[in-house]
């Protein structure tokens, strides 16, 4: 896995160090000694979260850390972006845990001259989209960079909420089909929890559509080793590479109401406590 540890060995009195990356068309900066490490994306294995916030896009295990990581672009209203080989996870330490945020690409590592960093005019259209987080802009010969503060970009809540439904993630293959249908496809079963899944599949599947999974049991159960669950795709992107490449797309699934005794079977079969 890339990942690039970051000196804090940055400043001096008349320079700051700042990791430049890019989000659609804007350069931006963020000053190092926030940062804790920087990822690649596709090859971290991140946890799905049903009914979580559209910008969080999972939990990741940082060396026994769990870290959230939320969508910098979603953050932004700058929309949906199909994940690439450069996009980046930018963990940043905030004293009280570690975040991380995805972003399309990281340019340069950059001294800047403490001299060079100016304050947009109040009614400037970088000040309108970015003043919140904005702590200076650069002129430089890649265009203007905007320097951020990225734990001013969180939202008041980013995180998951304290249901704390169990999850495990696993390596398994099962069915899915939609619910007016009759054809079964196969899928792959990367994360299960008390609410949702995380599903891999070769079927384009829409936000908001309908699918019946069928899991299978440990054990039998009234003469039954497979449970059939309804659940709402919540998210869709290209798939990152897991059950060894062979699906296209990922999606994760938000469970419909469960009877009682459906969930007594999904905690036993998947030991979701």
């Amino acid at each position: 896995m890339e990942t690039a540890q970051i000196s804090k060995e940055a400043h001096t009195a008349d320079a700051a160090k700042f990791l430049l990356f890019r989000l659609g068309e804007e350069l931006f900066g963020v000053d190092v000694t926030a940062l804790k490490e920087v990822d690649t994306l596709l090859e971290r294995d991140l946890t799905f979260i049903p009914d979580s916030p559209q910008s969080l896009r999972g939990l990741m295990n940082l060396r026994g850390v769990i870290v959230p990581v939320l969508d910098t672009r979603i953050l932004l209203g700058l929309g949906l972006y199909e994940d690439t080989a450069e996009s980046r996870i930018l963990v940043v330490d905030m004293d009280w845990r570690l975040v991380g945020f995805v972003v399309d690409e990281v340019t340069d590592l950059r001294a800047i001259q403490r001299d060079e960093v100016q304050s947009p005019p109040s009614n400037s259209e970088i000040q309108r989209q970015h003043g919140s987080y904005l702590t200076g802009i650069v002129n430089s010969e890649d265009g203007v960079v905007v320097l951020v503060d990225l734990a001013m970009m969180l939202p008041e809540n980013p995180f998951i909420d304290q249901r704390s439904h169990a999850r495990q993630t696993v390596d398994l293959e099962i069915r899915h089909r939609d619910l007016e249908g009759e054809e079964w496809h196969d899928g792959h079963l990367s994360t299960i929890s008390k609410g949702g899944l995380r599903l891999e599949s070769n079927q384009e599947l829409p936000e908001g559509a309908w699918q019946e999974a069928s899991l299978p049991l440990d054990r039998s159960h009234k003469g039954q080793d497979r449970i059939e669950l309804q659940a709402e795709v919540r998210w869709a992107r290209t798939a990152s590479g897991l059950a060894g490449g062979r699906f296209s797309h990922q999606y994760g699934l938000a469970f419909a109401s469960m009877t009682s005794e459906q969930e007594s079977l999904l905690e036993q079969a998947y030991r979701l406590d």
